[in-house]
């Protein structure tokens, strides 16, 4: 529960640095931290899903990942919700690692699958097709009124991101 201010503001970073030109201006401007830790505070408190965090020594936390039961019905055991690494540090094998991670802990609930949704236009997409992500599907996301297209990635066979990620 004492990483919930350092998980809100990885993503309050990660997000204004990374969706710039993607999610509407006025939404990256008015991400508030303490609204975002007081949701964090009742995501780590939910037993159902899991999240890691990545810690650098000199600057705390620096990514995490966040993930549990599907929230959709695409046919997959568990659902990446969302992975975050602060842009200093990608290219660095944490994403790798909180992946890795996840699906560990994913496998260890049993038999397991997993999919998650990211914004059509994330550059970051090549990361997840690197892990052997499937894009499934699309759908329309609302963000402050703007209809953005989120895609689906799947994965079927998620034991090798448990073992070693590439």
């Amino acid at each position: 529960m004492s990483d919930a201010p350092d998980i809100a503001r990885v993503q309050v970073e990660t997000w204004r640095s990374a969706y710039v030109g993607i999610v509407p201006d006025e939404h990256l401007a008015t991400l508030d931290l303490v609204e975002r830790e007081s949701v964090w505070r009742m995501l780590i408190a939910d037993e159902t899903q899991i999240t890691y965090v990545a810690e650098h020594n000199g600057d705390g936390i620096v990514g995490f990942v966040n993930g549990g039961p599907p929230r959709d019905d695409t046919g997959h055991t568990g659902e990446l919700y969302g992975i975050y690494v602060l842009e200093s540090y990608q290219q660095q094998g944490i994403g790798h690692k909180l992946v890795e991670q996840f699906c560990a802990w994913l496998l260890s609930q049993g038999p397991a699958t997993m999919y998650m949704w990211v914004f059509e236009d994330n550059p970051s997409r090549r990361f997840y097709e690197s892990l052997g992500g499937t894009e499934f599907s699309r759908r329309i996301m609302t963000v402050r009124g703007c209809d953005l297209v989120v895609v689906a990635y799947g994965w079927d066979d998620i034991a090798p991101l448990a073992t070693s990620c590439p």
